[in-house]
């Protein structure tokens, strides 16, 4: 789907993915890229905007979903 060096996300054929899993909870949770809106390796961490295919636009902290809004 793309070459950039997307350290946090996992492509599975040709689709692009990203997962959560928050310990505590023993919750994981997985989410369907469509495309790759923004990304860009700060000094301090990896940046992205992600539109997904359930949740809409995602920004993604160090490869850890942040917020989202449809």
């Amino acid at each position: 789907m793309t070459e950039l060096p997307l350290r946090k996300y996992k492509q599975v054929d040709e689709d692009l993915w990203i997962s959560n899993y928050v310990a505590k909870a023993r919750i994981k949770t997985e989410y369907k890229v469509k495309s790759l809106l923004h990304y860009e390796i700060s000094p301090y961490q990896e940046i992205s905007v992600v539109d997904t295919k359930g949740f809409g636009r995602m920004l993604v902290l160090d490869g850890i979903p942040q917020k989202f809004i449809r």
